[in-house]
């Protein structure tokens, strides 16, 4: 959204092996908790989004954020390798915050919603 580029840690899908599902589809890896690596933080600005839906925003959105998120948002540097549950939750909250000023669908926030409370368990 800044125009800033940045790295993020992400689980690649074919690294990780699938080792079963519970009953609401949730899916298990072998070694990781691919969870906790769904969401991406831009360093800079604080835009946040899932790494499936981290998209492009239109000048209002873009507007809306800068507003309401990059004012308060301390610029940070990612140097961890492994993030705890306590980070992956807020970076869902932060995630679940820029869907609610980007008035992102109802079902993409209900998405981000449950897995940060999958997170908490």
């Amino acid at each position: 959204m800044c125009g800033q580029g940045f790295k993020a840690r992400t689980v690649r899908t074919g690294k990780v092996k699938l080792t079963g599902s519970d009953k609401d589809l949730r899916p298990f890896h072998d070694q990781v908790e691919v969870l906790k690596y769904d969401v991406i933080i831009c360093p800079t600005c604080g835009y946040t989004a899932l790494s499936r839906f981290f998209e492009f925003v239109t000048t209002r959105q873009a507007k809306n954020i800068k507003s309401a998120i990059s004012v308060y948002f301390i610029a940070r540097t990612e140097q961890k390798e492994i993030y705890t549950y306590d980070e992956a939750l807020e970076r869902y909250r932060m995630a679940l915050a820029n869907a609610i000023v980007k008035k992102t669908k109802a079902s993409k926030k209900a998405y981000l919603y449950e897995d940060g409370m999958v997170i908490t368990q």
